[in-house]
């Protein structure tokens, strides 16, 4: 079965709300909603910062607190759904991070195909829990194999050094579970990274390909086990 293509890198925020004739609603979290929050981890990893500023931005609607009586959620800007609650009579919504988040990581093995990377490429794959049931998956790529990850890109004499990376988590049964955001060939920090549901883990069979390019999707370049019984995997 051919693998579906991937959807697009997520946006800077800055990018997102250029647009002047685009409408928006912007969740602006309270204070004790920092409380928990590892705010150096968070302010030196810009592609979680992207995320989670994302995660507040709804595109397309003005909405108020009327406007949210009834809903269970709205789509956000990130692709996620965003809950709706109440508390002290007060509608909102809002990200709840969970405490003491578990951090996880795998690893992905070069595979060998007929594209580019002939030999395939080694990488990593990052899970950081974020709520009771969103997850932050990090794939890191280490293209010259040395097991350092020092955030080179995978440029150089490979033909495919200037495109993206597709990758996906798959199920057993190879249909696909979750987009991750593909890796940059040309970015020095040969990463990309998503906000994905739990429950994409909490099976076994459960596992992630990254992709010579969009283009050449059946060549996988990098694969890992992140099933629930994978070692590492789901929480």
């Amino acid at each position: 079965m051919a693998p579906s293509p991937s959807r697009s890198r997520p946006r800077d925020l800055a990018e997102t709300l250029s647009n002047e004739n685009a409408t928006f609603t912007v969740f602006a979290p309270a204070n004790p909603a920092f409380d928990n929050v590892d705010v150096e981890s968070l302010t030196n990893n810009p592609d979680l910062l992207r995320d989670l500023l994302n995660f507040h931005v709804v595109q397309g609607e003005v909405l108020t607190a009327s406007d949210l009586e009834g809903r269970e959620s709205v789509t956000t800007v990130e692709g996620q759904k965003l809950q709706i609650g109440s508390e002290n009579g007060t509608l909102g919504a809002g990200l709840s991070l969970v405490n003491n988040p578990t951090t996880n990581t795998k690893e992905l093995t070069a595979q060998s195909n007929n594209g580019a990377f002939s030999n395939g490429v080694p990488g990593q794959l990052q899970l950081r829990e974020l709520t009771a049931d969103q997850t932050l998956v990090t794939v890191r790529l280490d293209p010259d194999g040395d097991g350092d990850f020092e955030d080179g890109p995978t440029q150089g004499s490979l033909q495919e050094a200037t495109v993206s990376h597709p990758a996906h988590i798959y199920g057993s049964g190879g249909a696909i579970q979750a987009y991750l955001s593909p890796v940059d060939g040309s970015d020095p920090a040969a990463r990309g990274s998503q906000i994905v549901p739990n429950d994409a883990f909490n099976s076994d069979g459960i596992y992630v390909n990254v992709h010579g390019s969009a283009a050449n999707l059946q060549n996988i370049v990098s694969q890992g086990d992140v099933g629930s019984s994978g070692g590492s995997g789901g929480y």
